[in-house]
């Protein structure tokens, strides 16, 4: 009997861990931030050593980028960071109409048995495809009002929009990366 309470259990956890997902949200300073205001996120990976841990998230990093020995550092066994840019589309509307606005991001994952810590991504630049450039994040999204003063993302000229599509750009690469899955055999 305690042995089938134990299986339903290292089940449960193992189905849960595989179902876990980070999510973090753009704040009004222009960094990102878990729903409990946390730089950082832990996915636990039940019964994978830090070196098998390792080898599948860079895999599964260096699988995704068109040139992971330029945007994939790390160190061995314990960290794996990537520098790279993110676009996104922001419909500005009026003459403008769409902008691409490129977040170049930093994304470390720390890594120990049987987890992964990951750091809500870092915006150092922002880069827009009218040719501009913006290095102050913070003063950049207060001026352009994408939040209210009580911290909810503006509704007008597509910023809400905006707003979403940077956590959902950010959160679906994280969890693609986290995800892991073993290289397709049939090739």
């Amino acid at each position: 009997m305690k042995r089938l309470l134990l299986f339903f259990i290292v089940s449960f956890t193992i189905i849960n861990a595989k179902g876990q997902f980070v999510t973090f949200e753009w704040q009004p300073n222009g960094s990102m931030l878990t729903k409990n205001g946390e730089s950082s996120q832990v996915v636990s990976f039940p019964e994978k050593t830090k070196e098998k841990l390792y080898q599948e998230l860079l895999v599964s990093a260096s699988s995704i980028y068109n040139n992971p020995q330029k945007t994939i550092s790390y160190v061995e066994n314990k960290l794996i960071s990537i520098n790279a840019v993110q676009p996104i589309i922001w419909n500005v509307g009026g003459l403008l109409g769409a902008v691409e606005v490129n977040f170049h991001y930093v994304l470390k994952m720390h890594i120990k048995d049987g987890k992964i810590k990951v750091d809500a991504p870092y915006f150092s630049l922002l880069t827009f495809s009218t040719g501009a450039s913006q290095p102050n994040i913070p003063e950049w999204v207060k001026a352009q009002k994408f939040f209210k003063s009580d911290g909810t993302y503006s509704t007008k000229k597509g910023k809400q929009e905006f707003c979403l599509s940077v956590n959902e750009e950010f959160n679906a690469l994280i969890n693609q990366i986290l995800k892991m899955q073993a290289e397709d055999e049939d090739w």
